[in-house]
């Protein structure tokens, strides 16, 4: 019996040093706060802005500018360019070794991609 290992990775991941990518609640109080300050006042009553579904929802349905916003807002955070951390590593080599073929993220970051590379791997992602 073969025995299959997918990993499911979260913001949990990019955290540590050296990424230090921040997790969805400070993502979404700065996206909140940043869309209040552009309106000059507070459109999005009932909306819990530690909660970055919710927020990224509100935000984007309640203002005509909310759509941009939403995109400039993403474009704060080094997640393009942030560098890969020790778990990041860990699951490209895992790959590397064929321990495990396949890993869910849910991550806006590519540091995993980044540090598959460096070991000469190419990992292929679905967003």
């Amino acid at each position: 019996m073969v025995h299959r290992v997918t990993l499911l990775l979260g913001a949990g991941v990019s955290v540590g040093a050296p990424t230090g990518l921040p997790l969805g609640p400070r993502v979404a109080t700065d996206l909140y706060n940043q869309f209040i300050e552009g309106v000059g006042r507070d459109v999005l009553p009932g909306v819990d802005q530690h909660d970055l579904l919710a927020v990224a929802d509100a935000v984007a349905t309640a203002d005509s500018i909310g759509t941009q916003l939403l995109q400039d807002a993403l474009t704060q955070f080094p997640f393009d360019s942030a560098d890969p951390n020790y778990g990041h590593r860990i699951i490209s080599l895992l790959f590397a070794e064929k321990l495990i073929t396949t890993a869910l993220t849910i991550n806006y970051d590519s540091c995993i991609e980044r540090a598959a590379y460096r070991f000469s791997l190419t990992i292929q992602v679905c967003m």
